[in-house]
């Protein structure tokens, strides 16, 4: 009798026998029985280089032999700066700080740590209080399925999400609240804008830390661009209430739009640009955070003219960094 093979693998389907792969070239992926699969999604939106590219496998298999590891509390490289150097320069003018982490629900989860920490020593204590949008996806980690919008990968979890708020993306097509594109423009009236500030005012904005958008829907929507306007509108509202802006661009960025990022083309500075995917076309796990200078500083101008005293970042978060 054949002795049954035992798996040791915990499948993201239990039910299912998946083909194993075993080598890329470009646009393809081959099986072990030799069939071709085009990989026409990227992997997770993320092989956006292509597969079997050798140059980044050397260069990768010489970095391994100089170090596997440091720990940035302790330690940095030459590396390190490089890369950070190379997406700085990449940014809007004032997001120079990189800070990196291993996966995409790591950064949106140190952006809203940041966010968090950014009041708190500011001494606005109160702001905890995270605003996400329904039909978005930033990550399946608690912090971020919590801010994140996607009801199929929260409900099972409901019970150990925190308490943050959602407002309807921008869907002219299918308009969550029932208006027309044509009539929202024509009155300068988005009415996904203003539940935005309903929202914010219900909470009571010395109650709200953070706003994390996609700037495009990904995954929720089909790629779905925001109506003109509605990116200044939001930037306007956030320093009105001093609520810091992240920008979800692990799906977006490193050229998925036509520029470096999906944020040159929305007319604004956010306070933090989150990434991933793109940074690395799937050959390592990595992503991180930009956050501008203003945080680093520690003085959130609003339109009223306020700013904060000076905060102590360093050692906020520790987290993995390329060596």
């Amino acid at each position: 009798m054949d002795r049954i093979k035992k798996d040791y693998v915990f499948h993201r389907d239990l039910k299912k026998e998946y083909p194993i792969i075993t080598h890329g070239e470009g646009v393809y992926l081959i099986d072990e029985d030799g069939k071709t699969y085009l990989d026409a999604c990227s992997g997770a939106v993320a092989a956006n280089l292509g597969h079997g590219i050798a140059s980044i496998g050397d260069a990768m298999a010489e970095q391994a032999k100089k170090a596997a590891f440091v720990h940035t509390m302790r330690f940095e490289t030459k590396a390190l700066h490089k890369l950070a150097e190379t997406i700085g320069k990449m940014t809007p003018d004032h997001l120079n700080r990189v800070y990196f982490t291993t996966g995409g629900s790591e950064a949106n989860e140190s952006a809203l740590k940041l966010a968090r920490q950014y009041h708190r020593d500011a001494g606005r204590q109160q702001k905890h209080i995270v605003i996400g949008r329904w039909q978005s996806y930033h990550g399946n980690t608690i912090g971020s399925l919590s801010a994140g919008g996607d009801v199929k990968r929260r409900h099972a979890y409901t019970p150990n999400l925190l308490n943050y708020a959602h407002v309807y993306s921008p869907y002219c097509h299918r308009c969550p609240y029932g208006r027309q594109k044509d009539d929202c423009l024509a009155k300068e009236n988005l009415t996904c804008l203003t539940d935005i500030e309903r929202t914010i005012l219900e909470l009571g904005p010395e109650n709200v830390s953070a706003f994390i958008v996609e700037p495009i829907v990904g995954s929720q929507q089909g790629a779905v661009p925001p109506p003109p306007g509605y990116f200044e509108k939001v930037r306007e509202l956030c320093d009105r209430y001093e609520i810091v802006l992240i920008i979800d661009e692990v799906m977006t960025g490193f050229g998925r739009t036509g520029t470096n990022f999906a944020t040159e083309q929305l007319g604004i500075e956010p306070d933090i640009i989150t990434f991933g995917k793109g940074v690395s076309a799937g050959y390592a796990p990595l992503a991180g955070m930009i956050v501008h200078d203003r945080l680093i500083n520690g003085s959130f101008k609003t339109v009223t003219g306020n700013s904060y005293m000076a905060i102590h970042i360093v050692g906020i978060l520790w987290q993995w960094q390329p060596v």
